[in-house]
């Protein structure tokens, strides 16, 4: 129960934080309202880098083969190097990008999953940021609603009696499940 650590970040932190490693040491990545994804020393909780996205993040990160993976407001999923906070790519959505990324291995092949105000629900490649396939959702089921009101949710991967298996809440009032492609 001792504070270890404590560090000022630029803005709000509405995602949860994600624990990485560079080497040996473990590294805390955090998105911020400013647009920003930090990472900070696990152990003295010094800044290490930072990246500006530009727009809001609401998420948590995502990390695979050493790439952070974030979306924001700018409706991009953004792909930033764990080692130096050096952007990689950018994918382009036609919505807000609030849903926190999953990532996994498909045939061997780093893969993440994640969710758009777009209605739409993509699986990219980790390494270059070339979409896979993607899945349009409905339209939201309450029309008192406005887009934006209903759920926000991050996908789930796991092992289940018929293989990997993706779990994915959509703002649709749906809850998608898609089989792992052999």
């Amino acid at each position: 129960g001792l504070l270890a650590w404590q560090t000022v970040l630029d803005d709000r932190i509405r995602g949860c934080p994600t624990l990485a490693t560079i080497g040996d040491k473990a590294v805390v990545l955090v998105t911020t309202r400013w647009g920003m994804l930090w990472a900070i020393d696990g152990e003295s909780g010094q800044k290490l880098w930072s990246y500006r996205a530009g727009h809001m993040a609401d998420g948590s990160a995502a990390v695979s083969d050493q790439i952070v993976l974030f979306g924001t407001y700018d409706r991009c999923l953004h792909a930033v190097s764990l080692r130096n906070g050096k952007g990689i790519w950018k994918f382009t959505t036609q919505g807000v990008v609030v849903s926190s990324p999953a990532v996994a291995f498909i045939n061997k092949r780093p893969v993440a999953f994640f969710s758009s105000l777009d209605d739409y629900i993509y699986c990219l490649d980790v390494s270059t940021g070339e979409k896979l396939w993607s899945h349009k959702t409905g339209k939201l089921p309450w029309p008192y609603f406005k887009r934006g009101d209903a759920v926000f949710g991050s996908p789930l991967l796991c092992q289940s009696e018929i293989g990997p298996l993706l779990i994915h809440p959509a703002h649709d009032g749906k809850i998608y499940a898609f089989k792992a492609n052999e």
